[in-house]
């Protein structure tokens, strides 16, 4: 028995690097997970099924978390499915790897909403 047993947990950027660590890290103590993904529905399912080798569930969300929209909508069908989130990650981010001198307005923009806008719209979706 795990830590997590029966505990939903939704992961952003779920589908590679440390956000796939985090996955298997949960799942390994129980928890189904909701997966999110931006564009890569096949490392998604990789991840899906190293999470089902572990013994738990995986709910595959493709969702553009930088769009209020994309975010709420993935939380809302989590939560239609499984009924609850009891663990966010809120993992997703990028970076734009340029001094400032070259960094654009846009470069800036792009990254900050992905990396911090996201947080908010997926957290406060969860919260109710």
């Amino acid at each position: 028995m795990g830590k997590l047993d029966g505990r939903v947990a939704l992961v952003t950027g779920a589908s590679r690097g440390i956000g796939r660590a985090i996955v298997l890290a949960l799942a390994a103590e129980g928890a189904k997970i909701g997966l999110n993904f931006h564009t890569s529905e096949e490392a998604a399912r990789a991840v899906a099924d190293e999470v089902a080798a572990l013994g738990s569930t995986a709910l595959l969300l493709q969702a553009d978390v930088s769009e209020a929209e994309s975010a709420r909508a993935m939380v809302k069908r989590l939560i239609d499915e499984w009924g609850r989130i009891d663990v966010l990650v809120n993992n997703a981010g990028i970076t734009r790897d340029r001094s400032m001198r070259k960094l654009t307005d846009d470069d800036w923009l792009t990254v900050i909403t992905n990396n911090l806008n996201s947080v908010y719209w997926c957290s406060s979706a969860a919260m109710p």
